[in-house]
């Protein structure tokens, strides 16, 4: 995906909160929720080849 440095921020920024909302849903129990979050989330790094997020999402869809 090509992307300006801003454009990439924002989408880092994005994963970054829902990777977030996705952990707090799965504090409630609600796993079922945080995945949702989690695997769009991983589409949305993978594209943009963010690997530490990339990463992050699946130690917590492991952890889910």
């Amino acid at each position: 995906m090509a992307g300006n440095d801003k454009s990439l921020f924002f989408h880092g920024a994005f994963i970054s909160a829902s990777n977030n909302k996705g952990y707090i849903l799965d504090l409630k129990g609600e796993v079922d929720s945080s995945l949702i979050y989690f695997n769009e989330s991983l589409e949305l790094a993978k594209k943009i080849n963010d690997k530490n997020n990339y990463a992050e999402l699946l130690y917590n869809i492991g952890k889910a």
